[in-house]
This record gives structure tokens, sequence and C-alpha cells, in this order.
């Protein structure tokens, strides 16, 4: 444990980090990209050691005070009592596999917990990957073919004219608005977002959290769930906000609430935000959007971006996701893999002896890993159900750490419990299958007369 502990202190953060490098510093600016160490690994690697050590402590300790010649003598199965399942009437009509597989995982407690904790863990990670490239999915076709119904976006200069503006948006057939960083104060919490200013729009359509568009009160103002959450109100309370770079702040009532994956902030109307503005704030249109594919250059445009360009730039900033994604998956495949082989190691190991006298008493090698089979798929059945609620909670959680300026759907689809459920089982069988010809090579005389 101490040499596996050191290894990973040293090799991960030396290997895993240069497989995010590439996509992560075409979305963020540092002086340099290189790997660090946080006091934190050292915690890591000195639970893992201390576990492992405690570990085997509680497997040695019950053995310390027995002689040479207890140790080394093969102990008899451990004796259970009948319980409440084997008094009933539907244990008699269990099969011979459900019984023994049952009164196996009774005696073997520990064994059977770990093989359904391994197998818990591997699906709940799988779903979870396969759940975060779905939710990222959503959010993209969301915000980029739900909410944005327009192909080019022109951001004006601050000095443009009324006649530029009429001209433009009549070359454009555009609709006007107005977007602005500001920042928002409620109870202590202070947070930025983005100030929409729009009557209803065509090219830019409101939603719920059902992805359902809706109609926002003209004269209302409306704040993003997330914003909300974020800052801790409801509908009712009222925010103080501000336009970046001017220090008037403005109180106003929040009067209903929208769903957006990105971009959180308020939206109102113009006639609004010039009666919440007062003298300090006047609405003056800084963005057209249209439908048009607009390759001219107008006078009081400063830039010209498609939304093509917008969701590649969200496609860039998304693929540190999805290496996190697939490393996700390879780490809970392998997880699996080991934990099963090892599990199925240790139980084969275990029960040789009653293997080999389910021999002596006329069952073949396939009707032997018939029975570990069942046992597999016992374990994986309970490990892949426990592991459904696992995924939600986990995926809300990793969702959640990516930042108050987004909005994740937790959505895990019928594809993804298909999917990982073929996974997951198929790792179970490939698992059984490596100990066929253990069974094959089981010596009944010799397994039988190991206590000798």
């Amino acid at each position: 444990s101490l040499a596996g502990s050191i290894l990973g202190l040293i090799i991960g953060p030396l290997t895993i980090p240069y497989l995010f490098y590439p996509t992560m510093s075409s979305t963020y600016s540092l002086p340099s990209w290189g790997p660090s160490w946080n006091i934190s690994f050292f915690a890591v690697a000195a639970l893992m050691v201390v576990s492992s050590v405690l570990i085997s402590y509680i497997s040695v300790k019950g053995i310390s005070d027995e002689s040479p010649a207890e140790t080394i003598r093969p102990k008899a199965p451990k004796m259970v009592a009948s319980g409440l399942v084997e008094r009933t009437k539907i244990w008699k009509r269990f099969s011979f596999n459900e019984r023994w597989n049952y009164r196996d995982a009774k005696r073997n407690k520990t064994r059977a917990f770990m093989s359904v904790f391994g197998v818990f863990a591997c699906a709940m990670l799988v779903m979870s990957a396969f759940g975060m490239s779905d939710s990222i999915n959503d959010v993209e076709d969301w915000q980029y073919n739900q909410i944005y119904n327009f192909n080019t976006k022109l951001i004006l200069e601050d000095n443009i004219t009324d006649a530029q503006l009429d001209h433009i948006l009549a070359e454009t057939d555009g609709e006007g608005m107005m977007e602005e960083s500001i920042e928002l104060k409620y109870k202590g919490n202070k947070k930025a977002g983005t100030l929409t200013v729009m009557n209803k729009s065509e090219y830019y359509r409101v939603t719920d959290g059902d992805r359902n568009y809706i109609d926002l009160d003209p004269e209302g103002i409306a704040i993003s769930d997330k914003m909300a959450e974020v800052l801790g109100l409801e509908v009712g309370d009222k925010v103080r906000w501000h336009v970046a770079g001017d220090p008037k702040w403005i109180d106003s009532e929040i009067t209903e609430t929208y769903t957006v994956p990105y971009g959180q902030g308020m939206i109102m109307t113009p006639k609004t935000f010039d009666k919440e503005g007062g003298d300090d704030y006047n609405y003056s249109t800084n963005v057209i959007l249209t439908k048009k594919n607009v390759n001219k250059n107008y006078t009081g445009v400063s830039s010209i971006t498609t939304r093509e360009d917008i969701q590649n730039g969200w496609n860039t900033m998304t693929q540190a996701m999805d290496m996190m994604i697939t490393v996700l998956t390879t780490f809970a495949i392998l997880l699996a893999v080991v934990v099963l082989y090892y599990l199925g190691l240790l139980s084969f190991t275990e029960i040789q002896r009653e293997l080999a006298t389910l021999k002596v008493l006329g069952f073949n090698s396939k009707s032997l890993r018939r029975l570990l089979l069942t046992q597999n798929l016992w374990f994986s059945t309970i490990g892949f159900i426990l592991a459904i609620p696992g995924a939600y909670i986990l995926m809300g959680i990793m969702m959640g750490s990516t930042g108050d300026e987004y909005c994740f759907p937790i959505n895990i689809y019928l594809w993804n419990f298909v999917v990982s459920f073929l996974i997951t089982f198929g790792l179970s069988v490939l698992v059984n299958l490596a100990f066929s010809r253990k069974i094959k090579k089981v010596n009944m005389v010799e397994s039988l007369k190991s206590n000798e």
C-alpha cells in the first residue's frame, strides 16, 4: 500500500493532467501549464496506507492467537442458522442454485457486500459518465437550437447613430436588443450575470425548466432559475443590481423566473428598464439578431458573430468534460474487472472443497459454472439497481461543480441504462468465464483430502 500510494502520488499528477491540458488551454489562460501538488494529495495517500494496514490488521487479528497447526488447517465452512426466508414456503420453490448461493452469501457477508459494492461503483460511474455526455448534448441543443433562433449576431459600437441603427435593422431584417454585464446582490450574496433587455423576440426565445417556450410579463422582471437559486431569492423578493462600470444600484422586485442553461441573469423589456433605471439608466440597442447570414461590414458594427461560431466556442469549452467522461468510463470498467476478478478468485479459493464435493455428487463443470454465474448475476443485479439513484446523486454533484454560470439538466436516458447494464453484466459474465478452466482443474481427491 505504501509503494502504491507513493507511485500514485508521483505518477498521477505527472500523467493524468496532461490529458486535459490541450482542451483547457484553449479556454483558460495561465502563465504556464504544468503539474503541481496539493497537501490533499498526501492526505489521500496517507489515508490509503492507513486503510490498508487497518484492514490487514482486522483480517489477521482473529487468527493471531491460534496455534500454527490450527492456522494452516483449512477452516470448515461457517455454520449459519436458518433465517426467515428458509422457513417460508417460497424457499421450497427455489432451485438448488438459488438455495446454495443464498446460503453462501449469508456465510460470507463481507465478500458479498464487496461484490455488490464493486458492481455498484462501476455501474454508477458508467451511468454518470454517459449521463454527463447526454447533459452536455442536451444543453447544446437547448441553447443553440431552441433558445437561439438567429444565424448572425451583430455587436454595435457605442457611438452608433439612430440612422445607422435603422439602416442595419432594415437591411438585415433583424431585432434590436440590449445586453449588459451586471452585478446582482441579495442578502449579502453577490453574483455577476447578464442583463438582457428586449421585447418579445423570435430570435431569442425564453423557456422554462421543461424546455417549453414561455411569454414573460412585458412589465415584469424575470430572473433565471439558477441565478435565483445561487442568490437564495424567490419571486416577490427585491434584488439589487447595477450595470458593470456604473456605480448606481437599482432595487427591483422579481416577478417571475425562466430557465437558461448558459448565461444566467435577468430579462426585462426596454420600457421596464427605463422605468427601473430612472435618470441613471436608459435603453440603448447594442446588439442585433438576425436570421440572415450577414457578411457585410456595416458602419456602426464593431463585430459580427455567427451562431456556428458561438456553438464552436461551446464545443471547445466542453472538450475537457468529454475527456473527463472518457477517463471516468475507463476507470469504472477497470474497477469492475479488478474487484470482480479478485473477489471471484477469493470465492473460488474458499469454496474449492465444496466444489469438489459437488463434483463427487455428480455435478459436472458446466453445472458448477452456472452455479457461480448465478451468484455473480445476483450481485450484479443488486449493485446495478442501487447504482441508479447513486448515478443521479453523483451527476448532481459533478454538474453542480461546473459553476454558477451553467444549469445542466440531470438526465439519464433509457439507452444509458441499457448500455450500462450490458457493460456491467458483460463484465460479470467475462469474469465468470475466467474461472471456467479452474473449475475443470479442481482435483476432487486432493481437495477433499486437504484437511488431512
